[in-house]
């Protein structure tokens, strides 16, 4: 069951003062309905200021599962941060590249990100703390609606067993 430890609204609603007193020290952002739209490579200044802030307490990295180069590179220029692309989650292969950017443990190490069967599931099984957030934007590839689906089924079995369900935010 690949439960986050986290649901929040959005990357704004993250209660990040929280996660530094837990002792966070990295946060691992996936890129596409999480940080940015899937079909828009907008970086808006409220991102900007809140990566700005986060940097201050953190060490932050995107992950992804894109090839798009052009696409990471803008946004992480734009952000100033490292960026992981082709990350081929929820593989251990983006997530071990992750925990060797950020040099330290796995448990001082955040994975926030809009779905459960690739960035959940994938930082769960190297031992990250978890924080999902709802997709920014419907638009979404066909694999990941895909993974939408077999979402809602794994939601009904969160919503029995732990009383969550999409929309019902907890930290």
């Amino acid at each position: 069951m690949c439960k986050a430890d986290m649901y929040q609204k959005d990357i704004f609603s993250i209660n990040y003062k929280k996660l530094k007193e837990m002792g966070i020290k990295v946060l691992v952002f996936d890129l596409d309905n999480t940080i940015i739209e899937k079909k828009k490579n907008v970086v808006d200044d409220k991102v900007k200021e809140l990566f700005k802030r986060l940097k201050k307490d953190f060490k932050v990295i995107i992950i992804s599962n894109t090839w798009n180069r052009k696409k990471i590179e803008y946004v992480s220029k734009k952000l100033d941060i490292e960026y992981i692309m082709n990350a081929r989650k929820p593989f251990k292969y983006g997530y071990n590249k992750a925990k060797g950017l950020s040099n330290t443990s796995v448990r001082n190490i955040c994975m926030i990100g809009d779905q459960l069967l690739t960035d959940i599931l994938g930082a769960k099984k190297m031992g990250y703390y978890c924080c999902l957030v709802d997709p920014i934007h419907q638009s979404e590839l066909i694999l990941t609606k895909f993974n939408r689906l077999i979402e809602y089924f794994i939601f009904k079995r969160l919503n029995k067993k732990y009383n969550i369900r999409r929309g019902s935010y907890y930290d």
